[in-house]
């Protein structure tokens, strides 16, 4: 395994950005009415495809202890499988 590289000391700009971006996507998920949780489940995906094990762990994280359960968490990976991430009539996604 490669080492994982501090972009706050190696790169402090771009990660001044990748917050920038963070805090801009979290103001459209506020605007767009997305449950906090839900949000966390779709960074844990990304971070699953990208094969990221460091932000699968931290959104893992992020998305328990904003509310999401244990069983929505889990089946994740298999998301078209399930009941559990299925739209709830007159909400957007909870």
């Amino acid at each position: 395994m490669d080492k994982r590289i501090n972009l706050g000391k190696k790169a402090p700009h771009m990660y001044d950005k990748l917050i920038s971006l963070k805090h801009d996507m979290q103001a459209l998920i506020k605007d767009a009415n997305i449950n906090e949780g839900f949000s966390h489940l779709l960074l844990l995906r990304a971070s699953q495809i990208n094969g990221c094990a460091f932000c699968v762990r931290l959104h893992t994280k992020d998305a328990l202890n904003s509310g999401e359960s244990i069983e929505r968490v889990s089946v994740l990976p298999a998301w078209r499988e399930t009941e559990y991430l299925m739209k709830k009539r007159g909400q957007v996604w909870s």
